[in-house]
């Protein structure tokens, strides 16, 4: 989209040539958007509504968890559960949890994941093959590792680098 708020077809235009060859140097894809190619915005926010439709509210996580509230929140905030700001309210994606607990090491890996990362990209890193991270001569994805027995930290070198 341009400052404006209108959708931009063609990314070029609104670079300077210099630009474009920083940016095509670094592997962005700078092709024009075809008409029958999807709407990034779009796929963002499903992707975003999916996250938060499959995810639970504190009072369901202390319940899980068999923990206050408060220590719920606290763990949102401390980074050692991964949780989204929706509103007023703290969401918790259930991906994160087995057996009644988070997943082993996950804490570790979400706490070494940028601040100002969006949630659609930390779930995407975490739900996705890695090929830093191979079970039987496979790519597998942060989550998979983690639910293996791998050390977490592999993920938390990865998910520093974010």
């Amino acid at each position: 989209r341009s400052a404006a708020g209108a959708t931009v077809d063609d990314p070029t235009t609104q670079v300077s040539e210099a630009e474009r060859r920083y940016l095509e140097a670094g592997a962005l894809d700078l092709t024009p958007r075809r008409r029958r190619d999807p709407d990034p915005l779009a796929e963002l926010a499903a992707r975003y509504a999916t996250l938060l439709a499959d995810s639970e509210d504190v009072g369901e996580v202390a319940e899980r968890l068999g923990v206050t509230r408060a220590r719920v929140r606290q763990r949102a905030l401390e980074r050692s559960l991964l949780a989204i700001r929706e509103s007023d309210e703290w969401r918790f994606p259930r991906l994160q949890f087995a057996d009644g607990a988070p997943i082993r090491g996950l804490p570790a890996v979400s706490m070494a994941m940028p601040l100002d990362l969006h949630p659609v990209d930390a779930w995407r890193f975490l739900a996705e093959p890695n090929r830093d991270l191979e079970l039987a001569d496979r790519a597998v994805s942060p989550l998979d590792w983690l639910r293996s027995g791998g050390s977490p930290d592999a993920v938390v070198a990865i998910a520093r680098e974010l």
